[in-house]
């Protein structure tokens, strides 16, 4: 989360007790500030992408990095509400990611793309959609 310009920490609790003492299965994300808790649902659009992103990351890695699976490509859909700190941020995380041999960003924010050297470009039209000026 960091790298993504956030100083927060994001912890994953898998399990919660129930009022019976029992334990049942959950998944509740929990962000960690210098100052203690905050709810996920008080964060700003750019702020969520953020934490998103670093989740959708850190769970491909971790998927990678197991010696049982052969994950070669991580694929992100439309980061929004990033500014252009948040867009070379993302670039830099990406470009230093070396568990993948491909990484597929989407997106049509021009900003985030030009953050890239290689590019293809898909152009939808009355006849369908074509690959255009693939650099």
């Amino acid at each position: 989360v960091d790298e993504l310009g956030l100083p927060y920490r994001i912890e994953l609790l898998t399990q919660k007790e129930n009022k019976t003492g029992g334990v049942r299965d959950t998944l509740d994300v929990v962000v960690h500030e210098p100052n203690g808790v905050r709810r996920y649902e008080t964060y700003s659009g750019g702020e969520k992408t953020r934490l998103e992103l670093a989740l959708r990351i850190a769970l491909a890695r971790l998927i990678a990095q197991r010696s049982t699976t052969q994950v070669g490509m991580l694929a992100l859909d439309e980061p929004s509400f990033l500014d252009a700190s948040g867009h070379n941020q993302l670039a830099n995380v990406l470009r230093s990611l070396t568990e993948f041999r491909t990484i597929v960003l989407v997106s049509h924010d021009e900003a985030l793309v030009d953050a890239f050297d290689q590019k293809v470009m898909v152009v939808r039209d009355e006849r369908g959609s074509r690959i255009e000026d693939a650099a």
